[in-house]
C-alpha cells in the first residue's frame, strides 16, 4: 500500500538573521519547490505581522525579498540572531512570527498604523473634531493652539562616565524602535542650544538592539562644555529617510559628579534580562576583575543607598560570570524597565564581599 504525506494547509518556513539578511532574504528552495510555482519567482510580495494590522509590501526577485524588505527589518527592530517563521497564506502573502535569541517571541508596542499612516490618521481625526465646532469659535482656536505647540518625540538623559569615555551616546531601545532609528546608518544633525548645527554619526548596534551617535559626539560635548551629571533632552525634529535633526536642550549640574575611581560596565536592559531572571556580566570585565570561577553572594546597592544579596555564579560553557538569585528581586524594586542604562560599578571586591553600586539612565 503506497504511503500517502498530508501536506500542511498553510506551510510555513523559518530563516534566522545574520547580517546579509537585514538587507535581503531568500525562501528556501526547498519551500519554493514544494509550495510556490516556478513563474511566481518576481512579484510583490506582501507581508503582516501581529504587530498592527498594516501590511508591507516587498517585492520578489527569483525568490528573494529585495526592495521593502529593509524597511520591513528595521521597523520590526530585526537584529542579528532573530528567528523568523513565515506562515503562507496563499499566492504571495505571509504572516511572519519573529522570536528573539531567547527563544521567546518579540514583544512590540501595539501600533495601527505606521509612518505616513499616522499623519493620515491625525488629519482624520482633527478633521472630524472641527466639525463640532465653528470655525471661529473659542474651542476650535484651543485646538488649533494646542496643535501647533505639540511637543516632538524625545528622551532625556544624565551625562555618566561612559558618555565621554567611549564616546558615545546610546538612544534609548524604546524610543529607537518607536521612531524608525534603528537599523541606520548616516550621518545626523544635532542643534546645541544656540542654534548651532553638528554633524554626527548614527548607528545601529543589533546584539544590543540599539541605536547610538558616535564619532562627533565628543566633539559636541566639549564645545557645549558639557559635564557629568548634566542633563541633555534630545528632541527629534526630523526623521526623513535620509535626514535625521535632533534639538538638544542642556541642564547643567549644579552639583556636579566626580569621574568613577572603581572599574565598572554598562549594559541596556533588554526583555531577557527580566524573562530569564539572570544578568551576564561582560567576560572581558569578569575575567580582569577576578569574577571569573566564583560562586559566591555579592550585594548590590542602588543610588539611595539601599541594597539587595544577589548570587554571583559562573558558567564555564561560555566563560561568563552572571548574577543570578536576587537579580529578580534587584530589578523589581528598583523599576527597571527595556531601555534603561544600567552601569555596574565594582567599589569593593575583597575576598570575603563584593559590592556593586548600580545606577541607571
Amino acid at each position: 500500500m503506497a504511503s500517502t504525506t498530508i501536506q500542511p494547509r498553510k506551510p510555513r518556513f523559518f530563516k534566522v538573521i545574520v547580517p546579509c539578511s537585514l538587507k535581503e532574504i531568500s525562501i528556501p528552495p526547498a519551500f519554493k519547490s514544494r509550495h510556490l510555482k516556478e513563474n511566481c519567482s518576481e512579484g510583490n510580495v506582501t507581508l503582516r505581522t501581529n504587530r498592527s494590522s498594516k501590511c508591507w509590501a516587498v517585492s520578489m526577485k527569483g525568490f528573494w525579498f529585495r526592495e521593502g524588505w529593509e524597511d520591513f527589518a528595521r521597523a520590526h527592530d530585526l537584529c542579528i540572531g532573530d528567528f523568523l517563521v513565515f506562515k503562507h497564506e496563499g499566492g504571495l502573502k505571509f504572516h511572519v512570527r519573529i522570536f528573539d535569541p531567547t527563544a521567546c517571541e518579540k514583544e512590540y508596542p501595539l501600533l495601527d498604523v505606521v509612518g505616513s499612516d499616522d499623519e493620515k490618521m491625525e488629519k482624520v481625526q482633527t478633521k472630524e473634531k472641527n466639525k463640532k465646532f465653528t470655525k471661529n469659535s473659542p474651542s476650535s482656536k484651543v485646538t488649533r493652539m494646542a496643535r501647533e505647540v505639540k511637543e516632538p518625540p524625545h528622551f532625556a538623559v544624565t551625562l555618566r562616565a561612559y558618555n565621554f569615555k567611549g564616546s558615545i551616546m546610546y538612544i534609548p531601545a524604546k524610543f529607537g524602535r518607536d521612531n524608525g532609528l534603528t537599523n541606520r546608518a548616516e550621518v545626523m544633525t544635532l542643534k546645541d542650544p544656540i542654534g548651532k548645527a553638528w554633524k554626527v554619526y548614527l548607528r545601529y548596534k543589533p546584539s544590543q538592539g540599539m541605536c547610538y551617535i558616535r564619532n562627533d559626539w565628543l566633539h559636541f560635548a566639549d564645545s557645549n562644555k558639557l559635564k557629568l551629571g548634566d542633563g541633555c533632552t534630545f528632541k527629534l525634529l526630523s526623521r526623513g529617510s535620509k535626514k535625521v535633526v535632533m534639538e538638544v536642550e542642556v541642564s547643567k549640574c549644579k552639583k556636579g559628579l566626580k569621574a568613577s575611581r572603581h572599574p565598572y560596565f554598562t549594559i541596556p536592559m533588554h526583555s531577557y534580562h527580566f524573562k530569564s531572571y539572570h544578568l551576564i556580566i561582560p567576560r572581558a570585565f569578569g575575567r580582569e576583575n577576578g569574577l571569573t570561577n566564583k560562586c559566591c553572594t555579592i550585594t548590590l546597592t542602588n543610588s539611595n543607598k539601599m541594597s539587595w544579596e544577589v548570587n554571583l555564579k559562573y558558567m564555564p560553557s561560555s566563560s561568563s560570570a552572571f548574577i543570578g538569585s536576587g537579580w529578580h528581586q534587584f530589578y523589581e524594586a528598583n523599576k527597571l524597565k527595556v531601555g534603561d542604562l544600567c552601569t555596574f560599578e565594582l567599589v569593593s571586591r575583597g575576598s570575603n564581599k563584593i559590592v556593586m553600586n548600580v545606577s541607571v539612565s
